[in-house]
């Protein structure tokens, strides 16, 4: 052939994709609801007027076809119900059977110059090839008839959606894509048993009931059998063209089951990335993308997708169709090894397949190591699960008697809380004070508080009557300051949570406050306190007597040389602006026997275990707390950035006392709670011991089995 033939070939060629293109678009329009007339077509492109005239020169059945205005006619059987779809090859309609009483879809198949007779003729064919094919998950198509040169064919009516609709709403999860292709293929195998090809595989051709169940539809509409194929529908430019094969775009080679394995992939590159593999800006871009470019990773659109399915993804839509699955069924048993964690034939395995080639070559060697490794890995799984669960044993015993040993101090804690409320109780509820109050008698005030103080002398470090507006009246107790008189102290939770106790009566009335910092002395304490009452329950004021962080000893004393106890009070925030804490600080280690006479306490932590618990239940401070925490053993004690001995991780236990707030901790270094038992040493010495023999010896049988193979007979 001369370089003008070639040259004129190549315009001819050039000229007919054109074309093509202008009539997919047209047909796109009208599908779209646009539907543009003839002559806007003609005029927009007057170079094309001859073969576009062509086109459209049997124009009146084109729209008798396509337009949704006028109800077709398909006989007397069926009543046309409404239209439920459009493509390029014709219009679905919803049709009532009247002859079987039961609802129906017809597909038209557009004619005249719009497809030529041959293809009617080809389409019919592969059509009543498709009618017998019986299964669970493909349309059924009933009847393929034709009616005053109107070509139809009858199946099943499904309810529901498409595939497309499904992933235009939301993109499926993979698993729900794998198991969605898995019965696409199925039932793709079953027609490729029986010499069926789809070739037109889209989500839009994958339908849904109600009930979730798959239907594979289009069978026979949007396929060519044989050597041509180049042959196209006609709706590739509204999205069949995304999912062709590149042997249906260049028509070079014969289609083949492959064809469909490269649709069945579309598909799940769609489900996977809610997108089509190739979506050109034309059809003629897209043609050359599905020819020529290789599709972008699914994982790069979602990075939430498998790399193993990504790769049996790509592998159903490579190039050249000998790379892809040899069968449907090959799809689907890969989909199903994927689905149990197992190798798939789309992924490589270059270094394991080289490990089990040496394997192959060097049986006894690696009969060897394979019985060295069991022999061992048993042996040491042996060892290491008996010092496991002894460790295990020894680590809950631990707990638990620490855990006892919390318990057991917060109830003696309880206890002397409830010995100094008596004490307080009475000297707030006796008369003597209430009248004292009402009658202003500063000097008997002093000396009935100097009186409290004194018989509360083993746990007060002072005691103070505050009147209703907070202020101090009378005070006896270490550190006495007369500027105290002037600080307005109504925030502090020992006067706020007596008046909230007045409705209350006997041990119930009595608070026990949350930590302040003193003024006079800058150590943590807290109050017990009752409010004062007339005989009317007139609120008068609160008494209220300080412990200190030293009398508090008492409260968590101790005698184990291996435990250590220690006292965490909720931290009151309220008080002068000179003295307010950052408001994450929710609880001082009111007592460790890291302290010393005069230290200051130490805050706790907001990570804590017991971080959200730190308001007292004031209806029943005193009485027994249903709260219970586990002990734990990764403890780290917040004083080791104080005291280097306190450092390191601690098994500990938490006793709330009572519904005070207050908890005490029982604490033991990880350490010496779990040193190696002697026993669980002598298990693993034996252990590695039987191992290296038994290895010697297996070495030994195998080495002396060899030499004998290996020595030759005289001559």
């Amino acid at each position: 052939m001369s370089e003008e033939d070639l040259t004129k070939l190549e315009e001819t060629a050039g000229r007919e994709e054109r074309i093509d293109e202008i009539i997919a678009r047209y047909l796109d329009a009208r599908e779209s609801g646009s539907r543009p007339s003839v002559e806007e077509i003609l005029a927009r492109y007057p170079e094309y007027e001859k073969e576009l005239r062509g086109f459209f020169g049997n124009e009146k059945f084109v729209r008798d076809v396509l337009t949704p205005h006028d109800r077709p006619y398909f006989g007397d059987d069926y009543d046309v119900l409404e239209e439920i779809g459009r493509g390029g090859m014709g219009v679905v309609y919803k049709c009532h059977q009247k002859s079987l009483d039961k609802i129906v879809a017809i597909k038209t198949i557009i004619g005249g110059s719009f497809v030529a007779p041959d293809d009617i003729e080809r389409i019919r064919k592969e059509a009543r090839k498709a009618a017998g094919l019986r299964h669970d998950n493909i349309v059924t198509v009933h009847q393929v008839a034709e009616h005053n040169g109107q070509h139809f064919f009858v199946m099943d009516y499904i309810e529901g959606k498409s595939l497309a609709d499904l992933i235009s709403e939301r993109r499926p999860s993979s698993d729900e894509g794998v198991q969605y292709l898995k019965t696409i293929a199925d039932a793709i195998h079953y027609a490729h048993q029986r010499q069926i090809l789809h070739c037109d595989l889209k989500p839009a051709n994958i339908l849904i009931d109600d009930q979730g169940k798959l239907y594979v539809t289009d069978f026979g509409l949007a396929k060519r059998l044989g050597e041509d194929g180049k042959y196209m529908p006609q709706s590739a430019g509204g999205g069949t063209a995304t999912y062709m094969a590149p042997e249906q775009v260049t028509g070079d080679e014969e289609l083949t089951t492959a064809t469909d394995i490269y649709g069945l992939g579309g598909i799940l590159y769609a489900l996977l990335t809610g997108s089509s593999p190739f979506r050109g800006k034309t059809l003629q871009e897209t043609l050359r993308q599905v020819r020529e470019d290789s599709p972008v990773p699914p994982r790069a659109r979602n990075a939430e997708v498998d790399k193993d399915l990504e790769t049996i993804c790509l592998m159903c839509l490579k190039k050249d169709k000998d790379q892809r699955y040899g069968s449907a069924y090959g799809l689907v048993r890969d989909l199903e090894r994927y689905q149990n964690g197992e190798e798939t034939a789309a992924r490589r395995w270059t270094g394991r397949e080289r490990a089990v080639g040496w394997c192959r070559r060097s049986p006894g060697l690696t009969g060897l190591l394979a019985a060295i490794a069991v022999i061992s890995i048993l042996t040491v799984a042996m060892a290491v699960s008996i010092a496991h669960k002894r460790v295990q044993s020894q680590l809950e015993q631990v707990r638990q008697s620490n855990n006892f040993a919390a318990r057991d101090l917060a109830k003696t804690a309880l206890l002397q809380l409830r010995d100094w409320a008596l004490v307080v109780e009475l000297a707030a509820a006796n008369p003597k004070l209430s009248q004292l109050v009402e009658s202003n008698d500063q000097e008997g005030l002093q000396r009935y508080i100097e009186q409290v103080c004194a018989n509360a002398s083993d746990f007060c470090a002072s005691s103070t009557f505050r009147s209703a507006a907070s202020f101090v009246v009378a005070r006896a107790g270490e550190n006495s300051a007369e500027n105290i008189n002037k600080i307005d102290f109504s925030g502090r939770d020992y006067f706020l949570g007596a008046i909230a106790h007045r409705a209350l009566e006997g041990r119930n009335s009595v608070h026990i406050s949350k930590v302040y910092l003193s003024v006079l002395d800058g150590l943590y304490k807290f109050g017990v306190s009752a409010p004062i009452l007339t005989a009317d329950r007139k609120f008068l004021g609160v008494l209220d007597v300080s412990v200190t962080t030293n009398a508090a000893l008492g409260l968590v004393h101790f005698n184990d040389p291996h435990r250590k106890a220690a006292l965490i009070a909720p931290r009151d925030p309220g008080g002068p602006e000179t003295q307010r804490e950052a408001p994450l600080v929710r609880h001082v280690i009111l007592f460790h026997p890291a302290y010393h006479r005069g230290d200051r306490a130490i805050s706790f932590p907001g990570q804590s275990p017991i971080a959200g618990y730190s308001d007292a239940i004031h209806s029943g401070e005193l009485d027994d707390s249903a709260l219970t925490f586990l002990p734990v053993d990764d403890y780290a004690d917040s004083v080791g950035s104080y005291f280097p001995e306190y450092r390191g991780r601690w098994i500990a236990a938490f006793a709330p006392i009572g519904n005070t707030g207050f908890f005490v901790i029982v604490q033991q270094r990880f350490d010496d709670a779990l040193k190696v038992d002697p026993f669980v040493s002598w298990n693993l010495a034996v252990g590695i011991a039987l191992t290296i023999c038994v290895l010697i010896a297996i070495a030994l049988v195998l080495v002396r089995r060899t030499s004998r193979h290996s020595i030759s007979p005289a001559i």
